[in-house]
């Protein structure tokens, strides 16, 4: 596996850093869809979460701020950029190529808030040969409600030097919670949307 831990192209049993680095087929497999889950596939990786924004922790490192403009201890990039808030680590993993974790200080070589270490997610590059793919994912919650999750992705070539990608995800989870007080009242169900892109220029 190739990881870009010190931000150059490495192999990972050459990194000196603790680093756990995931593939496309293992979040698939483990059933990952979002920086949170990362905690069934990383070790001393606990990807916590309030109401509105991601909390993750590494090694008991992380920050317990609830304001969507908090800055965590934890840093997550995206294809090399920095997010700097809170909500910004609470997206969906939509065709992710790996994603690395980096485990202990990391402010050297990656900058300011990774105390705790930090998050890296890397997508493919777009491909100039047209492919694309789709799936739906259907589930049952114990209040017999219908949880579906559909995902797509095509890329292709726009020109010799040009080529693009899209990729999406929805997402329909149904309410999970009884509530006691006002019967047939639906709560804990979440409905999102994700989608992203990327272009490519070779010239």
């Amino acid at each position: 596996i190739v990881v870009t831990a010190t931000r150059r192209e490495e192999r990972l049993q050459d990194v000196p850093v603790a680093v756990t680095a995931v593939t496309s087929q293992t979040l698939t497999t483990s059933g990952v869809t979002s920086l949170r889950d990362l905690t069934v596939a990383v070790p001393a990786f606990q990807g916590g979460r309030n109401a509105i924004v991601n909390q993750p922790t590494i090694r008991g490192v992380g920050s317990s701020g609830i304001g969507m403009a908090d800055e965590s201890n934890v840093a997550t990039y995206v294809d090399g950029v920095y997010q700097p808030f809170a909500f910004m680590s609470a997206q969906d993993l939509v065709e992710i190529e790996r994603v690395e974790v980096l485990r202990g200080p990391q402010g050297t070589v990656f900058g300011r808030n990774a105390t705790g270490g930090l998050v890296n997610v890397i997508t493919p590059d777009p491909s100039f040969d047209t492919r694309g793919h789709a799936d739906v994912r259907l589930g049952r919650t114990r209040n017999d409600t219908t949880n579906y999750e559909t995902r797509g992705y095509v890329t292709t070539g726009l020109t010799d030097t040009m080529a693009v990608d899209f990729a999406g995800m929805f997402r329909d989870a149904g309410d999970y919670i009884k509530d006691l007080v006002r019967p047939g009242n639906k709560l804990g169900g979440t409905k999102s949307l994700s989608l992203r892109s990327k272009l490519l220029v070779q010239p």
